[in-house]
């Protein structure tokens, strides 16, 4: 697992964890081939600094909240205008962590209930009024 503060143009195979930090609106692209295509770049970060990350097609749709955290498998990184860009790819994928916004240190798959993050959102809430006391 790579950190953002690590990443360096043309890098292949990336696997990384980010949180979503902006979502801006998606553009429509016509390709040359005459194909409507759609784009966004989104700012994600994690511990060590932000990074833009290039979504094409489905995986826009993954991304709809500010604050969830996913990992890239199999992404890249490419240069724009001087700026290192992460990819997901057509080889990558783009998966979600967590259900509901909860601390880093507790990510889960999706495949886990939803219930099982609010239970450890819970837990450490519980745990942290128990130290405030």
């Amino acid at each position: 697992m790579v950190k953002i503060a690590d990443l360096t143009n043309d890098m292949r195979e990336v696997t990384i964890e980010v949180e979503v930090v902006d979502i801006p609106k998606y553009n429509t692209i016509i390709t040359r081939f005459g194909n409507e295509v759609y784009v966004v770049d989104i700012t994600v970060k994690d511990d060590t600094g932000k990074i833009i990350l290039t979504l094409w097609n489905e995986d826009i749709n993954k991304v709809n909240r500010v604050g969830s955290w996913f990992v890239i498998e199999n992404g890249f990184t490419n240069s724009f205008h001087g700026e290192v860009k992460l990819n997901v790819g057509r080889k990558g994928t783009l998966t979600e962590l967590c259900n509901e916004p909860c601390a880093p240190d507790f990510k889960i798959a999706c495949e886990s209930p939803k219930e099982t993050c609010n239970e450890h959102m819970h837990d450490i809430m519980e745990e942290k009024s128990q130290l405030e006391k």
